[in-house]
């Protein structure tokens, strides 16, 4: 079974948040390689602040990834918009814990291969 290192940092002030073992357990369910990861979950202005200096987008989005390596393991960074994230549960009908369980389709399909 794949060993998971995570630590998750709470930078949001939004409501019924998820706690870290609920975090870690997604986490789990979705290795397939051993990871070392950060799921940080942010307010509106950093996800923004993030996306516009990463992406060059000026606005929050849901879920942003940040691969740093492949081996030895799958590490890097996962931020996760609190507040666009319960938008978009709440666009779709859907509880905003089941959208950030699939964490934007897993991961952003593993950190999308590790994209330079």
């Amino acid at each position: 079974m794949p060993k998971l290192a995570a630590t998750i940092q709470y930078a949001s002030v939004a409501d019924s948040l998820p706690s870290a073992s609920q975090f870690r357990k997604w986490a789990k369910a979705a290795l397939r390689v051993d990871t070392e990861v950060t799921i940080r979950i942010v307010d509106a202005e950093e996800g923004q602040l993030l996306n516009n200096t990463y992406r060059g987008k000026d606005y929050a989005t849901n879920v942003l990834t940040f691969p740093l390596t492949e081996e030895p393991h799958l590490m890097g960074d996962i931020i996760i918009c609190a507040p666009v994230v319960a938008a978009e549960a709440k666009s779709q009908q859907k509880k905003s814990r089941s959208t950030l369980c699939a964490f934007n389709g897993t991961w952003h399909p593993a950190f999308a291969r590790l994209r330079p």
